[in-house]
């Protein structure tokens, strides 16, 4: 990948800078009429599997029975039963780690480098890199403590519990092989706790992106083998991630192949790319190499 192009991490708030590391931004404003190829998902490398992590297959009925325990009736914060050994909690970690019912329990919650960008009230899901690292360490969790119930602490808020569900399901899809039908009845009671995802448009969003459709679509990618522990050797994250990145593109290969999406470019700016009120634009000359790469020969604008 080009070295004048490094990785930049737009953030939320106004009040904080607009990129992580700003002496790199300095040097990509220096470099802009640099040229060379980028390479974006076909990666040589094989990088190591995660470890095969057996989950008890829990059938789909509401008995108690199936979590190895009876009706849990202990006094704090509330655990709900999510599949075999594993639990929710509505809290975050760091409320619950000294009370004594979790004495004896794991306690986990999602990694604080496992994030999402938003661009305006929009919180979720998560892109498939963030996917990825999830499955590894949950399945790293889970098999260091395997005679150990996991009290997955998903957050205080509605947003952070929906994007934990999303994991929990996601990992059941990719590392498990569950049918997304399958994880919407096993999760159902946590699912009607979650919000639903919304655009990120400036208007008020007129949709719901429910859970069930995300799952339903990450398991349809997995069918068609884009996605998958079995196929994510191949995919050159560093480049998914960098290209992730508002800052530098905001570009999808959302059909292998066949079709990208992407930032929609101005002409009226100066430069390769200019920021204006903490959000980046960029020239159509700016993506002329990484479409080159990607054997890109047709550009169509959905929007006005």
């Amino acid at each position: 990948m080009c070295d004048a192009m490094p990785m930049f991490y737009p953030q939320a708030h106004s009040d904080r800078p607009l990129y992580s590391n700003p002496s790199a931004a300095a040097k990509r404003n220096d470099n802009q009429e640099s040229s060379g190829k980028r390479i974006f998902l076909v990666n040589s490398k094989q990088k190591s599997k995660s470890p095969n992590l057996a989950v008890d297959y829990v059938p789909e009925t509401s008995s108690d029975a199936m979590f190895g325990m009876g009706p849990l009736s202990r006094d704090g914060p509330s655990l709900t039963p999510a599949v075999g050994r594993i639990f929710l909690v509505e809290t975050d970690a760091a409320d619950v780690r000294h009370l004594p019912m979790f004495r004896d329990m794991c306690v986990f919650s999602t990694p604080e480098d496992i994030v999402y960008y938003p661009f305006r009230e929009d919180f979720g899901p998560f892109n498939l890199s963030m996917v990825y690292k999830f499955c590894r360490i949950f399945s790293k969790v889970l098999s260091d403590e395997p005679d150990k119930q996991v009290a997955f602490c998903g957050g205080s808020t509605s947003k952070r519990f929906t994007n934990s569900t999303f994991l929990l399901g996601a990992y059941l899809i990719l590392e498990q092989g569950w049918s997304p039908r399958k994880v919407a009845t096993q999760l159902h009671e946590l699912t009607t706790r979650c919000e639903a995802y919304c655009d990120i448009t400036k208007c008020p969003s007129n949709f719901g992106l429910n859970l069930e459709d995300c799952w339903a679509g990450l398991a349809q990618a997995k069918e068609l083998g884009w996605c998958g522990t079995r196929t994510a050797s191949k995919i050159d994250m560093e480049s998914y991630e960098h290209y992730d990145d508002p800052g530098n593109g905001d570009l999808h290969e959302v059909v292998p192949g066949k079709l990208i999406a992407f930032k929609g470019p101005r002409s009226d700016i100066d430069h390769w790319w200019v920021d204006v009120d903490g959000i980046r634009h960029f020239q159509p000359v700016y993506f002329h190499d990484i479409f080159d790469e990607l054997n890109v020969d047709c550009v169509i604008r959905l929007n006005a």
